[in-house]
């Protein structure tokens, strides 16, 4: 939720959504979801009550469109990284059209599962995040990430 605050981030009810395993909590909120924009944008913090945060989140992370996997295009780190807390808005390519469901994926290294974040876009407003930030270079080759984002289950 600091990370929401920290980017100033519209929030309706239901928006953010949390997940708790081996010691470190992540809260994602969806912010720009809309298929007249150039990317869709989430709002993602990490805190952990123990492992160092080492992730790269261009290489654990995918979305999932109605059944098409991405890989992001890009990580704007918010905050000063830090051993156990780290904030920032990961980007994707936008979708053409509006999705029926979107999925964010989080393979962590160490962790056995996948963590998932699910989104029924009926109904969906699009919600606002600044447009100030710039993208983060993706990694020039999928050989570059551990994980390939098409790999995952």
């Amino acid at each position: 939720m600091a990370a929401l605050l920290l980017l100033g981030a519209a929030v309706h009810a239901g928006a953010t959504q949390e997940s708790d395993a081996g010691g470190v909590h992540v809260a994602v909120t969806p912010g720009r979801i809309d298929a007249r924009g150039p990317f869709w944008e989430f709002a993602v913090s990490f805190h952990s009550r123990g492992p160092v945060l080492r992730d790269d989140l261009m290489c654990i992370a995918s979305l999932v469109v109605d059944g098409a996997v991405e890989a992001p295009v890009g990580w704007e780190e918010m905050a000063p990284r830090e051993a156990h807390h780290r904030a920032g808005v990961l980007r994707f390519l936008a979708a053409p059209w509006t999705p029926r469901q979107i999925e964010l994926r989080l393979r962590r290294d160490g962790e056995s599962e996948a963590r998932l974040f699910r989104w029924d876009m009926s109904g969906w407003f699009a919600l606002q995040l600044p447009t100030r930030f710039a993208l983060a270079a993706a990694p020039a080759a999928a050989g570059q990430c551990a994980t390939n984002p098409e790999d995952l289950p």
